[in-house]
């Protein structure tokens, strides 16, 4: 019985992957450039730039000498494809084609990854609901015909969950490697998750105090050590280049602490004016008008180096020390508007409320999946654990809702469980009323 189980675990992932890639061929290929449905940027944060660079041999730099800007997975992967496929600058849509295409593998992937989560905590029915609802969500094909990670970071939040689920159940070390692995692999794609297997380790810890059973120390460390381990060449390059003053993944971090303040006014958290274009106009001043007050200003920092970059976060985070003391209400409010900013904020208003509905639709299923799976004595913490890691980590910097849209797959898990409930509701109530006649 187990190995058929397995064999039609394996078919259902086969036909989700079809389903998934099918999908996001025809919204990445044939939607997004026909019918425009949102604005398409190609390469708004130079990750594109820097991975062409890579391919020709100029280093990791955006133009001005070596960066400490950004984390290199995806200039990475976009300097592999550059060298194999070429780049026209005439036409780089053209030149980014096939990134796309990856891209679109890892929107399969990602619903195979949703469909092992839920399987693993609710059986192949809902793993099966999962895989399809990550298929079409919107959050979930977004950004796959841009020069943004955001694909490949729905990926790794996807077996970013699959792992504290798996760590969480069976916590040894071959599962604590694979939650440190992926986290680490995330870390390098996007500092975000840096503090990730901090989580699950806790979580297992928080267990073991409370049942009083004996703590998996060693792998609870492992989780960490393993992350630290991925990270480290990275870390040791910035700090060469940086000739030792720098010693984390990316910089920028103050500043995205300090641009959170513009995104909590009324005006936006309220949509009563158009996020894209003037957010970010009214974030420069903002941060321009700060930066002026240590002796420096924003413009300044349009060249991207390594010098410019420290400069600006040792400023940075000076302001950031003056807000977090001077006006820790300030910093409270913040982050409680962008917990929920986090969900629906984007462009227009109009878009806005359409993500946000979707969001809510997503968190009302949840909220069934969870119910029921408290009833039935399934424990999907870690899952929750997840999607509010990465809430609360955004809300006490920059929140808006192209940063939520990487999380998707771990709350659909969730929410594929509660369509699974509902649906089963509905159909007994049938065959009920149908018996009845």
């Amino acid at each position: 019985m187990p190995q058929i189980r397995e064999h039609a675990v394996i078919r259902a992932a086969l036909w989700i992957f079809l389903v998934g890639l099918t999908t996001a061929l025809l919204w990445t290929f044939i939607a997004l450039p026909r019918f425009a449905p949102i604005a398409r940027d190609l390469d708004v944060n130079g990750l594109g730039s820097i991975g062409v660079r890579l391919a020709r041999g100029e280093g990791f730099s955006l133009g001005y000498g070596p960066s400490v800007r950004r984390a290199p997975v995806y200039p990475l992967l976009v300097a592999g494809i550059v060298r194999v496929f070429g780049f026209d600058p005439v036409h780089p849509e053209r030149s980014y084609l096939p990134l796309f295409l990856i891209q679109c593998l890892f929107a399969a992937l990602t619903c195979v990854a949703a469909l092992f989560l839920a399987n693993r905590l609710f059986g192949l029915r809902v793993g099966i609901y999962a895989g399809l609802m990550c298929a079409v969500w919107p959050q979930c094909l977004r950004y796959l015909g841009s020069v943004e990670p955001e694909a490949l970071m729905t990926l790794w939040t996807a077996l970013l969950a699959l792992a504290a689920v798996r760590f969480y159940q069976q916590p040894d070390f071959r599962n604590a490697a694979l939650v440190g692995l992926v986290a680490g692999l995330y870390t390098l794609t996007k500092s975000t998750s840096l503090f990730f297997p901090l989580m699950p380790a806790a979580m297992v810890i928080f267990r073991g105090l409370r049942l009083r059973q004996p703590i998996p120390w060693g792998p609870c460390a492992a989780c960490i050590g393993v992350l630290a381990l991925v990270c480290l060449p990275w870390i040791v390059r910035n700090h060469i280049v940086s000739q030792g003053r720098f010693h984390n993944i990316s910089s920028n971090a103050p500043g995205e602490f300090i641009r959170g303040y513009v995104n909590a006014q009324p005006q936006y958290y309220l949509l009563r004016r158009e996020f894209r274009g003037n957010w970010d106009v009214e974030a420069n001043l903002y941060e321009d008008a700060l930066l002026r007050q240590y002796g420096v200003y924003f413009d300044m920092f349009r060249v991207s180096n390594v010098d410019n970059e420290i400069l600006k976060d040792r400023v940075g985070m000076q302001i950031v020390r003056d807000k977090l003391s001077h006006d820790p209400l300030g910093f409270a409010r913040k982050f409680i508007i962008q917990c929920f900013t986090f969900w629906y904020v984007v462009e227009t208003p109009s878009k806005s409320i359409l993500v946000g509905a979707f969001a809510l639709l997503a968190w009302l299923l949840a909220g069934v999946g969870i119910w029921r799976a408290r009833r039935a004595g399934t424990d999907v913490a870690p899952v929750i654990a997840t999607v509010l890691y990465f809430n609360v980590v955004y809300a006490a910097f920059l929140a808006f809702a192209r940063y939520s849209m990487p999380v998707f797959p771990a709350l659909l898990a969730l929410s594929a469980q509660g369509l699974s409930v509902i649906l089963t509701t509905l159909t007994r109530r049938r065959r009920t009323e149908t018996a009845a006649d």
